[in-house]
């Protein structure tokens, strides 16, 4: 059974409590938790990417509109998250993949395709890569924080399987030996180096899993988001990022992080990254971190199989 964080069993207490209202009340709790003190990092990540679109500062009022609109979201991807595996069915039924035919024109190429995601409401994301396995039978290799609700969530569907992001490169290549997709998260970076490149106007940890994965596959690169609409979720892409001999490392990273510019510029309250994106000594901790959680998970779920 796949564990989960501390505050889910709030959420289960809550809706075997008062039933439908728990999430409206999570909605109202967040949204006031982000635009309080304790949601400087969301602020100070918001205040960044409004400046950058808009070519201006944002005013207060916008920035307090953005927060709110987070902590809606940011409880709503909660609640999906703690749903996992139980309705990731229903989830997946409602994720329209929008990004099918740009996935199907680079499978024509015969070197596989990197969808590299950015966190936009991370879980429909990541569902989005069982939606594009189920909806239209593409063979899929994603990769996860926490595997365990995907892996529960991806069993009825034979052309998926879900790895934690600790796991080796080499399953990664051998899918795209086979022209198949491999699908994950690629914005933040978990092994930061050194090198820092431009996001939003100002120095970031530049993604380099994809850059590197791209480069030892010779496959393009499709930068993708997932978003929640009124009806049901949509998984997008961005243009098609091209591989060739003369690529270079930094080159991939730059147009990686151009497209996430664009897609997060247009949705900035839905990337969901709750530190400082910007702070790096922080950032370099943070990622620390959740390794060290990571492989604590993984050695957990070891000795329990």
């Amino acid at each position: 059974m796949p564990m989960k964080p501390p505050e889910f069993y709030a959420f289960d207490l809550a809706e075997f409590l008062i039933g439908e209202k728990a999430l409206p009340l999570f909605e109202r709790a967040y949204a006031g938790i982000f635009r309080s003190p304790r949601g400087a990092g969301p602020a100070a990540n918001l205040r960044r990417i409004l400046t950058f679109t808009l070519g201006r500062t944002p005013s207060s009022q916008e920035l307090d509109s953005a927060l709110g609109q987070m902590g809606v979201l940011y409880a709503r991807y909660q609640f999906a998250c703690n749903r996992l595996p139980a309705n990731s069915r229903d989830f997946i039924e409602r994720v329209q993949v929008r990004a099918f035919p740009q996935v199907a024109q680079l499978l024509k190429m015969g070197n596989g395709a990197i969808l590299a995601g950015c966190h936009t409401e991370p879980a429909i994301t990541l569902l989005g890569a069982a939606a594009l396995a189920h909806h239209h039978e593409v063979p899929v290799t994603a990769l996860a924080d926490f595997a365990e609700p995907y892996e529960a969530a991806s069993r009825a569907i034979p052309n998926l399987r879900y790895l934690p992001m600790l796991a080796s490169a080499a399953p990664c290549l051998s899918a795209l030996r086979r022209n198949e997709v491999v699908f994950f998260l690629g914005d933040i970076d978990y092994f930061p180096g050194g090198r820092t490149a431009d996001f939003f106007g100002a120095p970031f940890h530049p993604p380099q899993g994809a850059a590197k994965l791209a480069l030892a596959a010779q496959a393009p690169i499709l930068p993708v988001y997932g978003l929640s609409q009124e009806n049901g979720f949509v998984l997008g892409g961005e243009e098609v990022i091209g591989v060739n001999a003369e690529s270079g490392q930094e080159e991939l990273e730059s147009s990686l992080l151009r497209a996430f510019e664009r897609i997060i510029g247009r949705h900035p309250a839905h990337w969901l990254v709750l530190r400082d994106a910007w702070d790096l000594e922080a950032g370099l901790a943070a990622s620390r971190l959740l390794l060290r959680r990571i492989s604590l998970r993984n050695r957990i779920k070891r000795f329990f199989s």
